[in-house]
């Protein structure tokens, strides 16, 4: 009985860690998103553009600005 509840204890701690992680990496794609976005319009100017996909959202979401210049240095410079 005590067991059930132990495992049924740390499935839940689990469930909500996966959330809260998940909740997080979709709040910093959005902010990658919206970090090419206004890197892209600003890049239209010079006829130039980082593509927009699941790879290049999730980098300028992990690594921010970072990301974002190392994206560029790899369309445009490598």
């Amino acid at each position: 009985m005590i067991y059930n509840l132990l495992v049924l204890a740390l499935a839940a701690v689990l469930l909500i860690l996966l959330f809260k992680i998940s909740i997080k990496l979709g709040i910093n794609a959005l902010i990658g998103f919206l970090g090419l976005l206004v890197i892209n319009i600003i890049l239209s100017f010079f006829n130039m553009n980082i593509p927009y996909n699941i790879i290049t959202v999730l980098v300028s979401g992990f690594f921010g600005v970072f990301g974002i210049i190392l994206l560029f240095i790899y369309y445009y410079i490598i």
